[in-house]
């Protein structure tokens, strides 16, 4: 980490991916003609019936020329064959129609993707993990180093201001998180055919992104502004995050302290000593020493960093006789946070 003295006091203009923000609608598929057997059955019924007549008529005795009836048995045969030609154009046309509405999906489907792609990007640099933070934490101290920096360097460090939307915000990991393009279905009669099928399983995969890091805000985030914006300017829209005002990690400790030290280090990179601090109360001053180190705990008016085998999951009775001096340190921490928000109220 870098000297308190080559801290820099001006931060470069944060530079991040474009996070999409957006509702698709799904264009309703092509309606399916539910009454073909029933006009089959218009076709087929007058054929029958010639056929029928033409039967009865030759097993007769009345001695009637079947010229007579060929009128009657070409309309018929017209008939049927503008029937079946009608049908086969209909389903020809119907068959185009979803290969249509199938292609269409299928594109849906890639804008989707391309979607979740761009979220990820957009959550991996704001939010990267821990080899990431160590990186750059290390670029900064080598340009803090550097004799001559350049007037407008492109270090990461302490890039969060306090009115941004991710202040406070920490990674916890890689998992699910809902997405922020959602497509969605408008309403439908029937569900019972393959293409509202296949719509509906695109609407439902478009709300959740897989394989992106999960967050979550260490402070309560500032309450949505109700005032309707200027007509033309568009409605600041806010990233749906859990926020908790304590963060309990539990399970063994060669899990726990790993996580936790990742966690401190996210809030020492990304936030300035002056809009946040550290406070450590350990037991063990191997694991935590170098927290002292930050600017982020020192130059306060107390230590910032306490060690007390009180602490500790395995503390024995002698040892809960140092209590006090952690108390101490807890009863400064306390006055310390209530200075801040009174300063922070103000």
């Amino acid at each position: 980490m870098m000297e308190p003295s080559k801290i820099p006091s001006s931060r470069p203009p944060r530079l991040q991916p474009e996070l999409p923000f957006g509702e698709v609608p799904i264009p309703q598929p092509p309606e399916r003609e539910r009454d073909q057997l029933t006009r089959m059955l218009y076709v087929a019924v007058p054929l029958v019936t010639i056929i029928g007549y033409v039967l009865v008529s030759s097993m007769g005795s009345g001695g009637r020329s079947p010229v007579f009836m060929i009128p009657m048995m070409l309309s018929v045969l017209a008939s049927a064959a503008l029937g079946f030609y009608a049908h086969r154009e209909e389903r020809r046309i119907r068959i185009e129609l979803e290969e249509a509405y199938r292609a269409r999906l299928a594109e849906l489907y890639r804008e989707m993707h391309t979607a979740h792609d761009v979220q990820r990007r957009y959550f991996s640099h704001n939010y990267p993990d821990s080899l990431a933070v160590l990186e750059i934490a290390r670029d900064a101290s080598e340009q803090a180093r550097t004799p001559q920096p350049a007037l407008r360097s492109g270090t990461r460090l302490w890039e969060r201001r306090r009115d941004d939307h991710d202040f406070g915000v920490v990674r916890l990991g890689i998992g699910s998180r809902p997405s922020t393009v959602v497509y969605t279905v408008g309403e439908i009669e029937h569900y019972d055919t393959p293409l509202i099928r296949e719509a509906q399983r695109l609407a439902d995969e478009s709300r959740v992104v897989r394989d992106i890091p999960v967050t979550i805000n260490l402070r309560k985030p500032p309450e949505a502004d109700e005032t309707v914006p200027p007509t033309g300017e568009p409605k600041e829209v806010t990233i749906p995050m859990p926020s908790v005002h304590a963060l309990a990690i539990v399970g063994e400790q060669p899990d726990v302290v790993p996580l936790a030290r990742a966690l401190l280090a996210q809030v020492a990179v990304f936030h300035a000593p002056g809009d946040a601090r550290i406070y450590v109360l350990g037991s063990d001053p191997a694991e935590w020493a170098w927290v002292g180190r930050l600017p982020h705990a020192s130059g306060g008016e107390q230590a910032q960093v306490f060690f007390s085998r009180a602490a500790a999951p395995d503390a024995s009775a002698d040892d809960a006789e140092e209590g006090a001096p952690r108390e101490r340190f807890l009863e400064g921490l306390r006055k310390q946070l209530s200075t801040r928000r009174i300063l922070l109220d103000d």
